[in-house]
């Protein structure tokens, strides 16, 4: 949570005004690459919670560093590359859309959904253990539910959010 709250600040694009200031593509970089970063963290954290809910001991090597190849590793650096790839070409070609590069675009988001369902079954995975080992606990049930609605709530606005700003015809990789 320690991490989370400062990522928040990055977040909200402290580089605007960059972008006035410097006629260049690294403002949006950094912008593309601060929003990337703050949602790995947050799916991260997911992660940790469901799992440290069950889970007393922490070590490093044992429990956060299965998480961290599995956000950081495939997500974050697709997500990154797809994010570069997509504002590098705006900048060099301002009537670009990834409309029209069709198959090297599909060959990524095809990937990137790969990696994304391997994350939500782990955390699926997850949210069915820490219920079914955590129901009958009534402390932990009740924080189980809290995170679960909080999980629930931000899951529907940042989706409702990429179907607004990307559409639904994103979401067809065929």
């Amino acid at each position: 949570m320690s991490i989370l709250l400062p990522m928040l600040l990055f977040y909200n694009n402290p580089t605007f005004p960059l972008i006035f200031l410097w006629n260049s593509w690294v403002p949006g970089m950094l912008d593309a690459l601060f929003q990337i970063t703050f949602i790995s963290t947050l799916l991260l954290f997911w992660l940790c919670m469901y799992h440290g809910l069950r889970q007393n001991e922490r070590r490093l090597m044992t429990f956060y560093i299965p998480k961290v190849v599995i956000v950081v590793g495939p997500l974050w650096f697709m997500a990154m590359l797809l994010a570069s790839w997509q504002h590098w070409t705006q900048v060099e070609d301002p009537t670009f859309s990834y409309k029209s590069d069709t198959e090297d675009y599909h060959i990524l988001t095809v990937t990137f959904s790969m990696f994304l369902g391997v994350y939500i079954i782990s955390l699926v995975y997850l949210i069915v253990r820490a219920y079914s080992d955590l129901r009958s606990m009534p402390f932990f049930d009740a924080r189980l539910k809290f995170l679960t609605l909080l999980m629930s709530i931000v899951l529907g606005l940042t989706s409702s959010l990429f179907v607004f700003n990307y559409g639904l015809s994103v979401l067809s990789f065929f």
